[in-house]
């Protein structure tokens, strides 16, 4: 797996590319779900990409963020690897960032990794003031030459998996459960 970490940084593919965008917090359940999705969509020689951050953007966007955070950088990347991802695109998440709209942003990080896929949560919006929703992102998909999935959020027991649930888990003491969720036991904050 190949970690990036500047923009721009071309990169020249001969198969598909295909990205997501998240902080993959975890990499539970969900999230490897999404990953099998992506890898589908591209096949075995297309490439994944995971565009992600080093540090929670909401402890940019929300100056008093204090959650726990589900897996440490090196945790999380290692699971991305394992996982099957080709590319991580890992950046800083700044107020530079934030102030972006999602249209300069997507149109910024297609133009250094020309994917041909785009696969996100449903409910997924990003950009300035969250204003990429899934209706504008399918056009300016439509619009720049990609194809955009949302995935319906995966449910375990009729609850959908997240790492917001699986934080509020852990800090009810459901250890068991919060590692169903995460798909492992191991390295549990």
């Amino acid at each position: 797996m190949k970690i990036i970490t500047t923009l721009p940084h071309n990169i020249s593919l001969s198969k598909s590319l295909g990205l997501t965008i998240g902080n993959f917090d975890g990499v539970h359940l969900g999230h490897q779900y999404l990953l099998q999705c992506l890898r589908q969509k591209v096949g075995q020689q297309g490439k994944m990409a995971v565009l992600t951050f080093s540090n929670h953007p909401m402890a940019v966007l929300k100056r008093d963020f204090n959650n726990v955070v589900l897996s440490s950088l090196d945790e999380k990347l290692a699971l991305l690897e394992h996982q099957g991802v080709d590319f991580v695109i890992l950046l800083e998440f700044t107020d530079t960032i934030a102030q972006l709209s999602y249209d300069e942003f997507l149109i910024h990080i297609r133009t250094s990794y020309p994917f041909t896929e785009f696969v996100l949560g449903a409910g997924s919006s990003f950009g300035k003031g969250r204003a990429g929703t899934q209706e504008k992102i399918i056009q300016l998909g439509n619009k720049l030459g990609f194809t955009t999935e949302y995935l319906e959020k995966m449910t375990i027991n009729d609850m959908p998996v997240s790492s917001a649930r699986i934080r509020t888990l852990l800090q009810a003491g459901s250890h068991e459960q919060a590692s169903k969720l995460l798909g492992r036991t191991n390295a549990l904050p």
